[in-house]
């Protein structure tokens, strides 16, 4: 993380602009939501959106939930929209997204086939 705050890793490029700049909150909560789902399951080679196994491993609340709570975290913190007290807003609006839309984010991935997580490669916690 300290990377990335000191260096302003891919502060220009989607997604991380949205974490670095943005003001609005549905850009934030969506952002996070992706780029959490993301980071759970960058080791599998395609998304298949009938995967039960892999929705539990994204819905996991021991494996889901510190993601989400890093990325908040450095939203909070490198975000000069916010301040560290918004952590816990944009921790809990970001947890409430990502449960509410991690079925169509399935989808969403699963249509892009191989090149599912091409465009969050190289952001914060994506090899």
């Amino acid at each position: 993380m300290e990377i990335f705050a000191e260096t302003y890793k891919k502060d220009n490029e989607a997604p991380m602009k949205y974490l670095y700049h943005s003001d609005d909150m549905n850009e934030i909560k969506e952002t996070i939501a992706k780029m959490t789902f993301v980071c759970i399951l960058q080791d599998e080679l395609k998304i298949d959106a009938d995967n039960g196994k892999l929705l539990a491993m994204a819905t996991k609340p021991d494996v889901m939930n510190p993601v989400l709570q890093r990325y908040s975290a450095f939203t909070a913190w490198i975000n000069p929209n916010f301040k560290e007290k918004d952590y816990h807003d944009i921790y809990a609006e970001s947890s409430r997204y990502y449960l509410d839309h991690v079925r169509n984010l399935m989808v969403e991935f699963a249509e892009d086939g191989d090149l599912w997580k091409e465009d969050f490669t190289g952001t914060l916690f994506v090899d």
